[in-house]
């Protein structure tokens, strides 16, 4: 829903999408058209530590090139492994700092303290107080902090050290490893099989979620030699001229991953006879008739293509769901018109019309049916003369 949201928004504005890209994905894309060379004789395993604003993503990429027949060699990138926590961020970071001050001041104001809370003007306050002093005690133990008038015309004053910033935010710093370890183990990798762990994304700053990095792959030094803030957006843009007509780049492979996992059931009831895929680059068989059925599975290759048959009488729904969340449904039809225009031509089908539907998850890791169809066996009788030798 998401996605799709970004889509119909990007329509809504006036904007011609090329294609939706993974934010790990663009920087990967930019870190490997610049750097063929770190990869040009052997695969490079490169970790990217993106904290932003919101979120926490880890993604595990292999870069290699290969040689094609007319000795031209091309540089790829396969996303191995993706891991994430989307309720941890730079703001969580900013919230810890702005509980801290409030604390403070209710400590050194108890009578004005009590209901600064309620006060929209005095936390509008507090809030752009706290963004300046996580930003400040990156680079510095400890810092001022003054607000005039902060609530019932009351001065704030106080100093804050970057160990008390630490211990207020000890909730948030066991977090990150989760989505590390997820990364990792999709991709089949340990830490000491990691070359190098570039790190993206404005609060990374922080020297607390440097040092996770650091103490987690056990390295003296991590790689920065990304542009933390704009990484991720030359890398979209790079993807969207590789994309467009109008513009010439060298070619480079990107093979990315879809991280959740897709179930699908027939609506109203009833079951799928098979699955299947219609290439088996993810090594999957065939299932046997159930009710619900995984259509993609977490960490499957896209864009992917997947054959659902089952055997209707009548029209009928399909219900799609992520990751146990319902996600939406698809109505196919033209089975009963079917089955009717069969009858009508006086004939007698012959057992139940099979349905065959066709889903795709496509470039931009948006669910749709690339076809639908219906066959239906008829029975006809008809005369045949056959001469034969009598005795």
């Amino acid at each position: 829903s998401e996605r799709l949201a970004l889509m119909r928004g990007a329509e809504i504005a006036g904007l011609n999408v090329l294609s939706l890209l993974h934010e790990t994905t663009a920087v990967a894309f930019k870190y490997g058209f610049d750097k063929e060379a770190l990869f040009a004789e052997k695969p490079l395993n490169v970790v990217f530590y993106d904290l932003g604003a919101a979120a926490f993503k880890v993604s595990v990429v292999e870069f290699s090139s290969a040689v094609s027949k007319r000795n031209k060699t091309t540089g790829s990138l396969t996303v191995k492994g993706v891991g994430w926590d989307e309720e941890l961020g730079g703001v969580n970071f900013d919230a810890c700092v702005a509980d801290y001050l409030v604390d403070s001041f209710v400590k050194a104001h108890p009578k004005q303290g009590k209901t600064l809370r309620g006060s929209e003007r005095g936390m509008a306050k507090i809030r752009k107080e706290a963004e300046r002093i996580k930003e400040t005690l990156s680079a510095n133990t400890e810092i001022p902090v003054a607000i005039e008038a902060l609530h019932e015309e009351v001065d704030f004053r106080m100093v804050m050290k970057r160990a008390e910033f630490e211990q207020r935010c000890d909730k948030l710093w066991g977090r990150f490893r989760a989505p590390i370890e997820a990364a990792l183990a999709q991709a089949g990798l340990t830490a000491q099989q990691v070359d190098r762990v570039e790190i993206v994304g404005g609060a990374t700053r922080i020297p607390r979620v440097k040092q996770i990095a650091l103490d987690f792959f056990q390295r003296q030094q991590l790689d920065m030699s990304l542009n933390g803030d704009e990484a991720c957006a030359l890398g979209a843009a790079l993807y969207a001229a590789k994309m467009s007509t109008s513009f010439r780049l060298r070619e480079f492979g990107i093979s990315d991953l879809y991280p959740h996992e897709v179930k699908v059931k027939v609506g109203g009831g009833g079951q799928f006879d098979a699955i299947g895929a219609d290439d088996a680059a993810d090594g999957e068989g065939a299932q046997a008739a159930a009710k619900e059925k995984v259509l993609f599975k977490r960490g499957s290759k896209f864009p992917h293509k997947k054959l659902l048959t089952l055997s209707r009488e009548a029209d009928f729904s399909i219900d799609a769901s992520l990751n146990g969340k319902p996600m939406s449904t698809l109505d196919v039809s033209g089975v009963g018109t079917g089955l009717a225009a069969v009858k009508t031509a006086r004939r007698e089908p012959a057992g139940k019309p099979k349905a065959s539907v066709t889903f795709a998850l496509n470039t931009d890791g948006l669910l749709e049916i690339a076809k639908a169809e219906v066959m239906i066996d008829v029975v006809e009788e008809y005369d045949e003369w056959v001469t034969v030798n009598e005795t």
